[in-house]
């Protein structure tokens, strides 16, 4: 999705985007070395032992109780991510299980290429072979700063991709905040043969947008430099395309054997009508979803940084697994 920037003349618009494409390339090297790296494991490892574990248990921070060992999976689980993040950013939950080898590698679907690469975007490129031994696909999206519009075409590429190479009967997803409008806009808009070529068991849907956040509203604001506008209007509070989801929620829920809702509390949080408990982003209160399971975990970020990083929670993945 193009950056929305005022007439500047050719030149500068030119020299402003080449500019705006270094930036995201440092912010993905930036995201993924987080989440890569020691801040990823120690949070998706979680506290076992010694004061910090005996502390958080007394507090009840059950976004961070320790995630059991890796299960072996049954099917195909599918990562899809929250706006600006990449597809590293479940690279904790992925990791921990890999660490069962029944589940074979992390295998990054790229849509800008259509294919599968091993363990992350510039992973070697598989074989449909090689990428049939998976059961755990990531997607990266062409624009990670995308509206759920410009996105739930790719994911419809991503599933069809994933369906032809593992031949499995049904998958699982795993969706992150605005990664789950981008979900359910596909359940919505899918033809009967689609339906019919790509089927799903568990749905686990982490911080969802439900009923719009107001960060949206932010983005809808400011977020045209920052290439997020349209993403803004689409998932503000009030929004057209998050009115039209809620009213074909039973359409959606149709598509899935069974949802999950998993949110964060502890962050002071804006919403429709004032300021309440969440995870900087998301109000618990307006996560539920009718016929889906809504679990809440106690977290201990006051900040929105509680939502951009709950993918990578132990207790996050420990919930996770539960379903798969």
């Amino acid at each position: 999705m193009p950056i929305k920037l005022p007439d500047l003349g050719k030149p500068l618009q030119s020299a402003l985007r080449t500019v705006d494409r270094e930036v995201q390339k440092v912010a993905a090297k930036v995201q993924t070395a987080t989440f890569r790296g020691p801040v990823g494991d120690v949070m998706a490892n979680g506290t076992k032992q010694g004061w910090v574990a005996e502390f958080a248990s007394k507090l009840n921070l059950s976004a961070f109780k320790p995630a059991p060992p890796p299960p072996t999976l049954k099917r195909p689980m599918v990562m899809v991510t929250g706006l600006t993040m990449q597809a590293a950013s479940y690279d904790p939950m992925a990791k921990h299980l890999a660490g069962n080898k029944a589940n074979g590698p992390v295998v990054t679907y790229v849509v800008a290429d259509g294919k599968f690469h091993l363990g992350g975007v510039n992973g070697k490129v598989l074989t449909d072979a090689e990428a049939a031994k998976a059961k755990l696909f990531q997607v990266q999206y062409t624009e990670v700063r995308g509206a759920p519009s410009d996105k739930a075409p790719q994911l419809a590429q991503a599933f069809s991709a994933i369906e032809r190479v593992t031949q499995a009967p049904t998958m699982d997803v795993v969706a992150h905040s605005a990664g789950c409008t981008d979900f359910r806009l596909y359940l919505d808009s899918r033809t009967p043969e689609e339906k019919a070529a790509v089927k799903f068991n568990q749905a686990v849907l982490i911080g969802p947008a439900t009923r719009g956040t107001f960060m949206g509203n932010v983005g809808d604001a400011v977020g045209g430099v920052l290439g997020v506008e349209e993403a803004g209007q689409e998932l503000e509070i009030g929004s057209k395309l998050v009115g039209q989801l809620n009213q074909t929620w039973d359409r959606q829920r149709a598509q899935v054997k069974a949802v999950t809702i998993v949110g964060i509390s502890g962050a002071p949080t804006m919403g429709q009508g004032g300021l309440g408990d969440g995870d900087g982003f998301m109000r618990v209160k307006d996560l539920p979803l009718p016929h889906a399971d809504t679990v809440v975990l106690r977290g201990a970020d006051p900040s929105p940084v509680a939502h951009l990083m709950e993918v990578a929670y132990s207790g996050v993945i420990a919930e996770v697994q539960k379903r798969l």
